[in-house]
């Protein structure tokens, strides 16, 4: 009897505490959780702007917040719903949200994820490749558009004047990884000219990065070797060319092709988007025309219509006139910037005549492009990627400050003392003793 009444006892005990439970979580358990999902939340944007968190991981980790707090509603659920109305309103919402996330969200959370690389090895060689023809879209996938001895000898001689890959002694096992992948050697290389030069310019050159499409973060985080912190953010580097190019490859498997953007014309928006520093449209048809005259053919028409398409007239014809004497347009470089700039204040300074290059003067090193009006240039620091690249300055104006006499004053101040010393207000149209071309002698 001792013994029953002793477990009835501990029965009404563990009861009491449990209808005790509900008031001590309201009271104090949910407020502490909601505080702790709250300070992450309000620290999303400081991170944002610290660089610390790219917008692809801001967004996933926002949404994981959002799922927790929706966690929590879930325990107040039942008391909610015992109301008949309440239950036709959640079902309602629940309705209208998947609804919501099927046509609008879900769209938009693909255009947010960051380019990642992957890739296998081996491939039987192909001897013949298919006859050049102009795509309507030029997909990922596709038997090789270029031979394993133009990739190689591209990779070696460079693009652009910039000189031999890093890349290049790997290049034969390099092509046998993308085709191992059924994707298009042709288009891999277009990507890796377009985002570092085949990695001979930048900070994938200056810090050895190893990186074939300039990803952010590696798909596979084994093969990442560190982030490198540049002008435009944080970018991964690779432990080997192998590693850098089996990753680029599964990136575009899994995250372009396998959601169906299977075309450099719809992936690009997407790997390249322009909130992040980039022109979509440049950047498409900078790859196809690459193809295109690797594979020897005409490039044909940028885009299905026959008409090439810009975001903008000025984008348009910027472009137009930079490949007008054989060169690419790159909105984000700090020359092609300043061109653009000095053009609309009046200033122009022409199209390139070359691509831009490193010299050494008087022991420093600088970055130089030749235009048709000026040449261009910028100091280089000691690390490139510390260098400034918003002091850009012009040959023209390096001139004529070393023509100016140090100690000769500005013609304003010569002017008076040359004039006629008396001459009557009559005389003004009389013709000066000195000829006012004094002032010409300095510019």
């Amino acid at each position: 009897m001792k013994k029953q009444a002793v477990s009835g006892k501990s029965a009404r005990s563990a009861r009491a505490g449990l209808r005790r439970l509900p008031a001590w979580w309201r009271q104090t358990g949910e407020p502490v959780v909601l505080t702790g999902l709250a300070l992450p939340a309000f620290s999303i944007p400081l991170l944002l702007l610290l660089d610390l968190l790219t917008h692809g991981q801001a967004v996933r980790l926002m949404l994981g917040l959002i799922w927790l707090a929706g966690g929590l509603l879930l325990l107040r659920l039942p008391g909610l719903l015992r109301q008949e109305r309440r239950r036709l309103a959640v079902i309602a919402t629940v309705g209208s949200v998947a609804v919501a996330f099927t046509f609008f969200i879900s769209p938009r959370l693909t255009m947010t994820t960051l380019a990642e690389p992957a890739s296998q090895e081996g491939e039987p060689e192909q001897s013949a490749l298919p006859p050049p023809q102009a795509d309507a879209e030029l997909t990922f996938k596709a038997p090789p558009r270029i031979s394993r001895q133009v990739f190689s000898d591209l990779l070696h001689t460079g693009t652009g004047g910039t000189g031999r890959s890093p890349a290049a002694p790997y290049a034969d096992e390099l092509y046998e990884i993308i085709v191992s992948y059924e994707l298009d050697p042709a288009v891999a290389l277009a990507f890796f000219a377009q985002e570092s030069q085949f990695c001979t310019t930048g900070i994938c050159r200056s810090h050895d990065m190893k990186s074939w499409g300039g990803q952010r973060a590696s798909f596979d985080p084994q093969r990442s070797a560190g982030i490198v912190r540049g002008r435009y953010g944080n970018f991964v580097s690779f432990r080997t060319w192998q590693d850098s190019v089996r990753d680029w490859c599964e990136l575009i498997l899994s995250r372009y092709i396998g959601r169906g953007l299977d075309t450099v014309e719809k992936a690009i928006p997407v790997y390249a988007p322009a909130w992040d520093n980039n022109v979509p449209s440049i950047y498409i048809n900078n790859v196809r025309l690459r193809v295109a005259v690797w594979q020897g053919r005409a490039p044909g028409p940028p885009l299905a219509d026959g008409t090439p398409r810009y975001d903008d007239l000025e984008t348009g014809l910027v472009m137009e006139s930079f490949e007008a004497t054989g060169q690419e347009y790159f909105a984000e470089w700090a020359f092609h910037k300043y061109v653009v700039e000095e053009a609309r204040a009046g200033r122009p300074v022409g199209s390139p005549l070359d691509e831009s290059r490193t010299i050494i003067a008087n022991g420093r090193r600088y970055a130089v492009q030749t235009f048709t009006l000026d040449t261009l240039y910028t100091p280089l620091a000691d690390i490139e990627s510390e260098t400034d690249w918003s002091d850009v300055r012009r040959l023209s104006e390096l001139i004529r400050a070393e023509e100016l006499p140090a100690d000769e004053p500005p013609p304003e101040e010569l002017a008076p003392e040359a004039s006629a010393p008396e001459a009557p207000a009559q005389s003004q149209s009389v013709q000066p003793t000195t000829p006012p071309l004094q002032v010409q002698q300095s510019p």
